[in-house]
């Protein structure tokens, strides 16, 4: 488009006066239409650069919300994960296999590390 432009304005400066009045006329209109559509796909592609900006934006907002709902998930299993593999070895003389009520005590705990991870991310205002 560009170098379409160029050369109507070329033809229509007539350095040379090869041609005629009624020609130079037609190719300012051609030169007036090419700048146009020149000037219309510019303006296009900032438009398709700036909904490809606002698209890419909003994929990263998708994407930092779904990595941000694993960290929280992550952050309540872990802890209730070490635990249980702690508590799944079969070692002899382990107080909690041996207690009466070791499995209640194993609830208890993971609740009581659940709902601390739960306080402390309300106090740090984790989403």
């Amino acid at each position: 488009m560009r170098l379409l432009s160029y050369v109507s304005d070329e033809i229509v400066a007539n350095d040379g006066g090869s041609l005629l009045d009624s020609y130079i006329a037609l190719f300012k209109s051609i030169n007036i239409r090419t700048k146009k559509i020149y000037e219309f796909s510019v303006s296009l592609q900032e438009t398709t650069m700036h909904l490809s900006t606002v698209y890419d934006s909003r994929i990263d907002e998708q994407t930092n919300s779904f990595i941000n709902t694993f960290t929280v998930i992550t952050m309540f299993v872990t802890p209730l994960t070490l635990i249980s593999s702690f508590y799944a070895m079969n070692f002899i003389g382990t107080p909690v296999i041996n207690f009466k009520y070791g499995v209640l005590v194993f609830i208890v705990v993971c609740l009581i590390i659940s709902l601390t991870t739960l306080i402390l991310k309300k106090i740090n205002g984790f989403n």
